[in-house]
């Protein structure tokens, strides 16, 4: 079998798309969960081993997102049957994990695939799976205290690689994940496919059933987010060249294709940044395909003796330039609409003379650029007036990505790409709103800055915010990119996908060293595993290219799914010429409350699956004809406009209102609300379609807050404002106050959310505490409330009864014991739904 390590020469042509040879991704199904999370549904699924009856292993499988560790003991609420069961659209890739609990040591284990037969005859080809070997990596200082140390699973590696070196065995006690990446071909009929694999471990087959359910949409090639992932190549940057021993350009390039191939675009495309040549080349064989949707023009850092700082050679920039505006006449082709620039000497500046630096820079940049807007103005490198003015604006309007928090002091407004924690609050968020305008007074041309939104992520922020760290849940990559969704972020920066150096302290300094081997290192970059690198080098096993890792596919997840929101929005956008009542994000809102807070996760791998299908069923609904166009939630129902494009559609819930409309049909229906949690669910032309919906709502608001909460070191008064904490100063106290007996049992029962809206006069940290009877306290929110208006809101569906026992209290917390400050905080409304 193939597996995308070991492709060579791979092209990828024209527009884009999927590889003729299936190149896949391979989703690692990801490693122990922290004590405050809830991992897998469902009851003991322990196979118990072999044909015969022996049991020297037992064989489960897990969601793919619960991250399984070599050396984790693993409840039965964390097991499933063994078997794989998969739901995707086609052109999409998706994954199953097969795990082995060795009760003595396995000498060997291999899997044999076979075809998948639909009831109509169908086949579904055992060659749309790839198989990976996982490969565990050791933490011994964890990112957070929210994980354990321990051996966690990481790199994938082809399954064949892993027979060829004898790494299909596994000592007694030890967990081994087997990885299954399937991809659903465009071509691929609808419907159910089953079969089963054979697993032989010790020469002892056992069989798998395999179900693959084909649904009926086509994820589109193109990609909608914008990515800028750091491939580093020289040694001295910790690049490929000192793990691979290859320095050449068809390196790198393997290198950037593996992280096209998961719809990512690598900073740099694979020639020198002074070989405009080669980066004509690449601008056709690389930036034209759907896939790529951003590159870094490249440029050399020079001394600048008029700024007095080190800034770039001009003149090899304009030639840059003059390369890219010649490829896009000579193409038809406008490759400037995908380029942005990056200057690494300006990465993450905060202090005032970097500052006062990079405002000269760009104030002279802008110039140069309207000067050369002008002179390509009135010069013949096109004799299309129109293909010429598109091409002008589209260079002066490249983002210019500032990787750094707003600040004020910056005079020359840049494309701002601040960590995605700066938009965990709507304050924090609106300082990144804005777009800016340059203009040149002369000419009257216009530069505008900040109109496409980025954010990036490294080191910070950690667990809860979303994370590609490897001691972090395996949900958090994919959530990532929901939530990059819904805050209207486009593009996401990563530092580097390749850091195969780790910085060590030698004699008092801290000193880059080369990793010698890079599959045994987590934390390269103190203080965070899988800090800078996605991929590993396939140099040690004989494989020319990368080998994946399963939080790099992860990604892909979410990236995907990025997609997908993307399409079903699109539908939503299209609703509105018949006159349709649309609004994407009322809809889009009952997922993304299940998945995240601000940009702090908060789910499960069990809720993330289930949003994901019931997502998944409203796109195939809506390509089919029907969408549920606007949503609302009321203490007691729920109520939802639907649209279908032609005959009727039938619901579970009462339909208040009919009415035609150019176009097709719109319904307005109501569904009650009880104490049990419920969808909403749309049948149309034979589908089925469900939005997670919930329980009907419990709210405390105004003078109905009174006897409801319970101050510690301060006093309550109650009004119709809510209930206004007076917080004295405590010299070794802290704020809090606790939530009432009545409240605590309505979140213990079917409860989704708990939602607290509160009014602070100080910025501070907050936390929410989950006491249980077993004694311990868990913190369910752990973040920070500003001045004014807040909302914290705790996502109930990852608690961990388990390990909680019954929830007997919830605290919420502010501050730090020693403050010794006073401070005044309203609870203005208190929901349970």
């Amino acid at each position: 079998m193939e597996h995308r390590a070991c492709q060579h020469g791979l092209e990828i042509i024209g527009s884009g798309g999927l590889m003729n040879n299936k190149i896949k991704k391979a989703i690692a199904m990801f490693a122990a969960c922290a004590s405050m999370f809830i991992t897998a549904c469902g009851g003991s699924a322990d196979s118990s081993g072999a044909t015969d009856g022996s049991s020297d292993y037992s064989l489960w499988s897990a969601y793919d997102t619960l991250k399984i560790n070599r050396d984790g003991a693993y409840s039965d609420a964390d097991k499933q049957p063994a078997e794989i069961s998969l739901t995707a659209v086609r052109n999409e890739y998706e994954n199953a994990q097969i795990v082995i609990t060795a009760k003595t040591d396995v000498k060997s284990y291999d899997i044999t695939l076979s075809d998948l037969k639909s009831s109509s005859g169908n086949t579904f080809e055992k060659e749309n799976f790839n198989v990976y070997n996982v490969k565990y990596i050791e933490v011994t200082q964890t990112t957070t205290n929210r994980f354990n140390a321990g051996y966690y699973p990481d790199a994938l590696l082809p399954f064949e690689t892993a027979k060829e070196y004898g790494e299909n065995k596994i000592a007694a006690g030890d967990n081994q994940s087997i990885w299954f990446e399937c991809f659903i071909s465009k071509d691929q009929s609808v419907g159910e496919y089953k079969g089963s694999f054979t697993l032989t471990v010790d020469g002892k087959n056992q069989a798998i059933p395999v179900t693959v359910n084909v649904l009926d949409y086509t994820l589109s090639d193109k990609v909608h987010s914008e990515t800028s992932f750091g491939i580093h190549r020289y040694w001295n940057e910790g690049g490929i060249v000192s793990a691979e021993k290859d320095a050449s350009y068809d390196m790198y390039a393997k290198y950037y294709e593996y992280l096209l191939e998961h719809r990512i675009s690598a900073r740099y495309l694979p020639s020198a940044m002074t070989d405009n040549d080669g980066l004509r080349e690449q601008l056709k064989k690389y930036v034209r395909n759907d896939k790529c949707t951003n590159f870094i023009i490249p440029y050399v850092s020079k001394w600048d003796s008029e700024l007095k700082g080190t800034c770039i050679d001009y003149d090899l920039y304009k030639q840059t330039l003059e390369t890219i505006r010649d490829a896009s006449v000579a193409d038809n082709y406008d490759y400037f609409s995908k380029a942005s620039t990056y200057f690494a000497m300006f990465d993450e500046i905060t202090a005032d003379g970097d500052i006062a630096l990079a405002n000269k820079f760009y104030s002279k940049l802008f110039d140069m650029m309207f000067d050369i807007a002008e002179k390509w103005d009135k010069s013949n490198f096109t004799d299309n007036a129109h293909v010429k003015e598109k091409i002008i604006n589209s260079m002066l309007n490249v983002p210019q990505l500032m990787v750094t928090t707003y600040s004020d002091k910056f005079a020359e407004q840049v494309t701002y790409c601040p960590l995605l924690d700066k938009y965990d609050s709507a304050s924090s968020k609106s300082r990144y709103s804005g777009e800016y305008v340059i203009t040149d007074e002369e000419t009257g041309r216009t530069i505008t800055q900040n109109t496409t939104k980025w954010w990036y992520s490294a080191g910070i922020p950690k667990n809860p915010y979303a994370s590609y760290h490897i001691d972090d849940n395996g949900y958090s990559p994919v959530v990532y990119s929901w939530m990059q969704y819904a805050n209207d972020v486009v593009g996401n920066l990563y530092w580097s996908a390749t850091f195969y150096l780790v910085r060590e302290k030698e004699n008092g300094k801290w000193v880059y060293n080369a990793l010698q081997d890079c599959y045994s290192t987590a934390m390269r970059f103190p203080s965070t595993n899988g800090d800078g690198f996605l991929l590993y080098p396939g140099a040690p096993y004989g494989i020319s290219g990368p080998v994946g890792s399963i939080r790099l596919q992860q990604i892909l997840d979410g990236l995907e799914e990025y997609d997908m929101l993307f399409a079903l929005e699109s539908k939503y956008a299209a609703l509105k010429e018949p006159g349709v009542e649309s609004d994407f994000d009322s809809v889009a809102k009952f997922f993304y409350s299940r998945l995240f807070y601000g940009t702090q996760v908060g789910t499960s791998s069990a809720v993330y699956e289930n949003m994901r299908e019931k997502m998944l069923s409203l796109l195939v609904l809506a390509a089919d004809g029907a969408t549920i166009a606007k949503a609302e939630l009321f203490d007691d129902r729920f109520e939802a406009t639907v649209f279908v494009t032609q005959g009727s559609a039938t619901f579970n819930g009462t339909i208040t209102e009919t009415k035609q409309i150019a176009g097709g049909t719109q319904y307005k229906v109501t569904l009650n609300l009880d104490s049990t949690d419920k969808d909403f669910v749309i049948t149309y032309n034979g589908k089925t379609a469900k939005l997670p919906v919930g329980s009907k709502r419990a709210a405390y608001e105004g003078i109905a807050l009174n006897g409801k909460l319970k101050a510690n070191n301060g006093t309550v008064s109650y009004t119709e404002n809510g209930a206004t904490i007076a917080f004295v100063a405590v010299e070794n106290g802290r704020h809090s106050f606790a939530l009432s007996q009545d409240i605590v049992a309505l979140v213990s029962s079917a409860a989704k959310s708990l939602t607290i809206e509160i009014e602070s006069d100080v910025a501070v940290s907050a936390e929410v505490l989950f006491a249980g009877s077993n004694g311990l306290a868990l913190p369910m929110y752990d973040g920070s409330v500003r001045i004014g208006k807040n909302t914290i809101t705790v996502n109930l569906s990852t608690v961990n009864k388990q390990s909680l026992g019954t929830l007997t209290g919830i605290t919420v917390r502010f501050g730090n014991s020693g403050d010794n400050i006073a401070r005044t905080v309203t609870v203005k409304k208190i929901t349970i739904a």
